[in-house]
């Protein structure tokens, strides 16, 4: 009767046998899913920090950059503004020379002046015939900023002059003669104020007369500063052009010293940025977070193969205890 009763006896057993097994086997399933779950979070949120810090290091890079660029280009432009006060102090003295060599050649004051310029035509600093606003000016100063002074020095009342000087010609008519020549330096004045464009050439232009009537000038000097003209002797134009020179260089330095100034502050305020606290803030903070969450990662890694490697043989132990 037993024996009949047997193999159902068996096969439950077995039937019994197997549930166990799958019970331990559902318990280190479900142990390994909540231990390797656990890190994916972690791995998930510390990827997140990594991704942010890394934009945050890559934004800092680009600003400190940027920073360098603008002081790079702020120095370039000073050492510009250095660079053109020596071209200003080379060619002072190159026409100190040039005044010194033509006075030798030429001493009346016509050929001096016509000396002097034809050497300075030579190095770019005079031009002649220039047209300003469809007239023809006889010279030209050029500037480094491209402003021209406008330089008239025609023989105003040629015959005049000379008959001013004749030991034959009389009082009443010298007396003529020098009335005509005060009437044509105004029509001259008037002429010369014309060449002054805003824009293009410096508020106020050159009126050159032979040295010999420059006493007759004093009685258009009002109508002249009026019109903003200088009058001039021949002999006196070279020296007055290197006052210009060096005016004109003195309004363009302390306008350089402005924008040097103020390039200068630039750079101190692109520095102030690049303080203890930008790389504190942009730089250590990033870089410390980093390297705890690489530890973190490290740390979760090995957890994860001590799991795998060992908690594996422990369950298939514990599933093949009776």
């Amino acid at each position: 009767m037993l024996e009949a009763y047997l193999p159902w006896i068996l096969m439950a057993l077995l039937l019994l046998w197997a549930l166990i097994k799958l019970r331990n086997l559902e318990r280190v399933v479900d142990s390994h899913l909540r231990s390797i779950s656990a890190p994916a979070a972690v791995l998930t949120e510390a990827a997140s920090s990594l991704q942010q810090q890394i934009g945050s290091l890559h934004q800092s890079i680009t600003l400190m950059s940027t920073s360098i660029t603008e002081i790079t280009k702020q120095a370039t432009r000073i050492e510009e503004i250095g660079k053109k006060y020596e071209e200003a102090e080379e060619l002072t003295r190159r026409m100190y020379n040039i005044m010194i060599g033509s006075y030798e050649k030429g001493r009346s004051g016509e050929n001096y002046l016509r000396s002097v310029m034809n050497e300075l035509m030579k190095i770019g600093f005079v031009r002649q015939n220039v047209p300003i606003e469809r007239r023809m000016v006889e010279y030209c100063v050029v500037f480094n900023d491209g402003k021209l002074l406008a330089i008239d020095s025609k023989v105003v009342a040629t015959r005049d002059v000379e008959a001013l000087f004749d030991e034959e010609v009389s009082e009443e008519e010298r007396a003529r003669r020098r009335s005509r020549i005060v009437a044509g330096l105004r029509r001259k004045v008037e002429e010369v104020s014309r060449y002054i464009v805003p824009g293009v050439t410096l508020p106020c232009a050159v009126m050159a007369v032979p040295d010999s009537i420059v006493d007759l000038t004093s009685e258009v000097v009002p109508e002249a500063v009026r019109r903003n003209v200088i009058i001039a002797g021949y002999s006196a134009i070279p020296q007055l052009l290197v006052y210009f020179l060096r005016v004109h260089s003195f309004y363009s330095i302390r306008e350089d010293m402005a924008e040097l100034l103020e390039r200068i502050t630039a750079i101190r305020q692109e520095l102030s940025k690049l303080d203890d606290r930008f790389f504190a803030n942009r730089f250590e903070r990033p870089l410390r977070t980093l390297s705890n969450a690489l530890f973190t990662l490290q740390g979760i890694l090995r957890g994860v193969n001590r799991l795998l490697a060992l908690e594996m043989p422990v369950a298939e132990e514990e599933a093949e205890a009776p």
